[in-house]
């Protein structure tokens, strides 16, 4: 009888080994996994969405040095364009102000350092020409400065097109219109 009860409990222990012991455990072991595997998914959409935002502001970075140097340009021209010189920086001042906030708003830290940075050479400029007379160079070399802060103004409005930037395109097209009048008044082609 004593060899039965060892041979019928080393049978359950063997049966019990290749069974299933625990379905409940395997099940939370289960649930938990998906939980893991959800929450690295969160993580995952997070991430992307923050690299898209890094690479969005990066772009505006790129167009507001466009914009600051076109705006430099037009600065430091002579001031003899009868006013279009001085209506097309009003509108680049827009588009500046425009992705100066957006930067601002949603930039990382370098972005916003190099932002500003761009923004004091612009400073710089502007504080340049205030003090200067209204012819400072001969008309040939001012109208050339028009004419490279038009092209600049030309591809940056191909880039505004494409990522549907109505408001800076708007901007742009205006100030690219006042720059092409102000070639137009100076007599340049």
């Amino acid at each position: 009888m004593y060899s039965r009860i060892v041979a019928l409990l080393g049978l359950l222990i063997i049966v019990g080994l290749f069974s299933n012991p625990a379905p409940a455990q395997t099940d939370k072991q289960q649930k938990t996994l998906e939980k893991k595997i959800k929450a690295a998914a969160k993580q995952q959409k997070a991430l992307e969405k923050k690299i898209k935002t890094a690479a969005r502001q990066q772009l505006h970075l790129a167009e507001v040095a466009v914009l600051r140097t076109a705006h430099v340009l037009l600065t430091t021209a002579n001031g003899t364009y009868a006013g279009h010189r001085a209506k097309a920086i009003a509108h680049l001042n827009e588009a500046i102000k425009i992705l100066d906030a957006r930067i601002e708003d949603k930039g990382l830290p370098a972005q916003e350092m190099q932002n500003i940075r761009q923004e004091a050479i612009t400073a710089y400029f502007k504080t340049l020409r205030k003090n200067a007379p209204p012819v400072v160079e001969p008309q040939v070399l001012s109208n050339a400065q028009l004419y490279q802060a038009g092209q600049l103004l030309g591809r940056l409005r191909v880039v505004l097109a494409q990522n549907n930037q109505a408001k800076l395109l708007d901007a742009v097209t205006l100030a690219l219109g006042e720059v092409t009048i102000a070639l137009s008044v100076s007599g340049a082609k």
